[in-house]
């Protein structure tokens, strides 16, 4: 009150005791407790009373006060402003302060990317674009954080066609860091949907070499070493991997960045999983209990899928199946259920249920994410289901050559990447069958003339009886 009886024209004099009579004649009431230290806080008794008082208002005293609003909740919220951004941003609006209210809802959509709410910030980003005119110096930056949130809620035509804009702008611009911030992202979807790994390296390299031309340790930098450490994860140059994901880590953590911190010891797992599965298995621990502290839902989903694969090694494979569905759980509460994630923890739930010898239940989460993959356009995850196809049928009858067909059809792919191979070698192995053997290679090797949409195709007419 104190603030808006300052921009006033007409000032309350008082005001203690005005407030004190309001109440008795109840027209506003004071609330138990106050959000703010040395506040005391007051509601309408009615709504219908507040538009009333709103009503009488002219339009120019109304933005005045929503202004002095919004100063007064940044100066009172202290560190805890991220908490009130998006009331800050609505009271910027209704002051009639695009600028201000543009970079509140900026704030408040980066903060919601932050806590894994990808639908509150992608609607966050929408509306501050909404608010800028076209020549807008944050035009680009807010292009590529929109494309990232569609990206997360599994949107990949639409996040492509935003980063491809970002990137566009960027470079018109001159801006190498922006071009370097999406050609992170666009790497990412060349990753998970193309399965062109060669192409994601290429935009990594180039972007890694445009951040570090204008600065030094920032967190983008950090996101693109994870990056390269992640894409030669899966082409399978793991020692330059290690290095990348280590390289990560330690600039992240110098510079407080822990969602890219988060995602860099993940990879440091997974990198450590084929020979040292126990240390990978400390690994995603940290990650989850990190993960889980920060409010970093997305990356605790992850870590604990991972865990279930821990479970797995160590024979338990009821706590396996528990720590999938739990990450499968919260891939659903943050909006992530058609992102590629969801479908590799439904590929995990085909790992525990081989190993428990249910092929039934295998062959209905192989049929899931045939169709999963195929709509949505997820290259990697998509071959990988057919490996998992093959090793059912494998499984089943080791003398199939239907499932060594498939395996020969997914090892010539371009989008099979090394943890795909390991899958695939390891099923060889659980059928005692060997490359070498020439019965093996031949039946494999015809397996490349087969088409992967067709193959699929008929997968699920086959899995499904």
């Amino acid at each position: 009150m104190k603030a808006i009886d300052a921009v006033d024209e007409s000032h309350v004099s008082e005001l203690p005791a005005v407030l004190h009579h309001l109440v008795e004649r109840e027209f506003i009431q004071p609330r138990e407790s106050s959000a703010f230290v040395g506040t005391i806080e007051y509601t309408f008794t009615g709504n219908m009373l507040r538009e009333m008082l709103l009503a009488t208002l002219v339009n120019r005293q109304v933005a005045v006060y929503y202004g002095a609003a919004a100063r007064w909740l940044i100066a009172s919220s202290g560190r805890r402003v991220d908490e009130y951004n998006v009331l800050i941003a609505q009271y910027y609006e209704k002051a009639g302060e695009q600028e201000q209210a543009a970079d509140y809802w900026q704030r408040a959509g980066k903060r919601s990317l932050n806590i894994s709410a990808y639908l509150e910030a992608r609607t966050n980003f929408e509306h501050v674009l909404s608010l800028l005119p076209a020549d807008h110096s944050e035009l680009p930056g807010l292009t590529i954080q929109l494309g990232t949130a569609n990206y997360y809620l599994a949107d990949y035509p639409l996040a492509r066609q935003h980063l491809q804009a970002g990137l566009k702008i960027s470079r018109d611009r001159n801006d190498p860091q922006k071009t370097a911030q999406a050609l992170y992202w666009l790497s990412q979807i060349a990753n998970e949907t193309d399965g062109n790994y060669a192409e994601a390296k290429q935009y990594l390299e180039e972007g890694l070499q445009l951040v570090r031309s204008t600065q030094t340790e920032s967190a983008l930098e950090a996101r693109i070493l994870y990056g390269l450490g992640d894409v030669g994860w899966r082409l399978g140059t793991i020692d330059q991997a290690h290095d990348y994901c280590q390289q990560s880590i330690d600039l992240a953590q110098n510079l407080g960045d822990t969602n890219t911190e988060l995602y860099a010891l993940n990879r440091m797992g997974s990198l450590s999983w084929p020979h040292d599965p126990e240390t990978a298995g400390t690994f995603f621990q940290r990650v989850y209990d990190k993960a889980i502290t920060y409010g970093d839902r997305e990356r605790a989903a992850h870590a604990i899928n991972n865990l279930g694969y821990v479970a797995m090694k160590q024979g338990d494979f009821v706590k396996a199946k528990s720590f999938i569905e739990q990450a499968i759980g919260l891939t659903k509460e943050i909006g992530q259920q058609q992102h590629s994630s969801a479908g590799w923890m439904v590929d995990s739930l085909i790992d525990v249920s081989l190993k428990l010898g249910d092929t039934h239940t295998a062959r209905s989460y192989v049929v899931s994410n045939l169709k999963f993959a195929h709509q949505i356009g997820l290259l990697p995850l998509l071959v990988n289901t057919v490996i998992q196809a093959g090793r059912i049928l494998l499984q089943e009858n080791p003398m199939n050559d239907r499932g060594l067909e498939l395996f020969g059809l997914v090892l010539n792919h371009p989008a099979c990447d090394l943890e795909s191979r390991q899958v695939l070698h390891q099923a060889l192995a659980d059928s005692n069958l060997s490359l070498d053997d020439p019965r093996v290679s031949a039946v494999m090797e015809s397996g490349k003339l087969l088409d992967l949409d067709q193959t699929v195709e008929k997968l699920l007419v086959d899995f499904r009886t």
